[in-house]
């Protein structure tokens, strides 16, 4: 863990966002590295190191750690220090077994209450999402393929469905990362095809205002998760943080 690393992020934050607190700066910072596998899972996160390599007190980094812990993205170790939450293949599958109602029923509201905007927000995303699935880009399809589904669940006008998707969102993201990037090619290569065909099913189903078709949709692309899971392993794992 270097220090102009974090640090750098860090800056880069306060320059999107100049009147952001520093503490919450620390956790988007901590929590960008989180999820895109920079640090790695088991990774230490020790709140006197960190408050030495950003000279600062250690209170807001506590508190950001802490946040972190709230969203299932650090574990307390042994009660003295944090670290990176572990990636477990029966934790995913679980994940993808309440993403499959949850995300369906979202997309099923979504045909009937989403709004211009998010429609054209929806259109935009779905093309993004093919250029990298064209592009073999991983992060494009990571952030394209997160914002879709965030946009179906905001779309849906439901605070209940909003609040089980906020608690789990940030390990979707963190198995997502991980996933798309341990999977080999000729696994990955027909699952992003099919889930291009997903989206874009659900775009029009949404559109058309078929909440039967786009549940469907929905709920046929969060299981092609499934398909990525049964290829797990050790060997995966050790690539997928090879890749980084």
């Amino acid at each position: 863990m270097k220090a102009d690393t974090i640090k750098k992020e860090i800056d880069a934050i306060f320059e999107e966002k100049p009147f952001i607190h520093l503490q919450d700066a620390i956790y988007e910072a901590l929590y960008r590295k989180i999820i895109r596998l920079e640090y790695e899972p088991g990774c230490i996160l020790a709140e006197f190191r960190l408050a030495k390599e950003l000279e600062s007190s250690r209170t807001p980094i506590r508190n950001a750690l802490q946040m972190l812990a709230g969203a299932g993205l650090v574990v307390r170790n042994d009660g003295r220090c944090f670290r990176v939450a572990s990636l477990k293949k029966d934790e995913c599958r679980q994940l993808m077994e309440v993403r499959v109602p949850v995300e369906g029923q979202a997309a099923y509201w979504a045909a009937e209450r989403i709004e211009p905007e998010q429609l054209d927000a929806l259109q935009n995303n779905y093309l993004g999402f093919k250029r990298a699935c064209l592009d073999w880009d991983i992060e494009g399809l990571v952030n394209y393929d997160h914002a879709f589904h965030q946009i179906v669940v905001d779309a849906a006008k439901n605070e209940f469905i909003s609040e089980i998707y906020s608690q789990i969102k940030p390990r979707i993201l963190h198995y997502r990362y991980f996933l798309y990037r341990m999977a080999p090619m000729e696994i990955l290569e027909p699952i992003m095809t099919a889930s291009t065909r997903h989206h874009m099913g659900m775009l029009n189903a949404i559109q058309l205002g078929l909440s039967n078709e786009a549940r469907e949709r929905m709920q046929s692309d969060v299981s092609g998760m499934g398909d990525i899971i049964g290829v797990w392993n050790a060997a995966y794992e050790k690539n997928a943080l090879r890749k980084k």
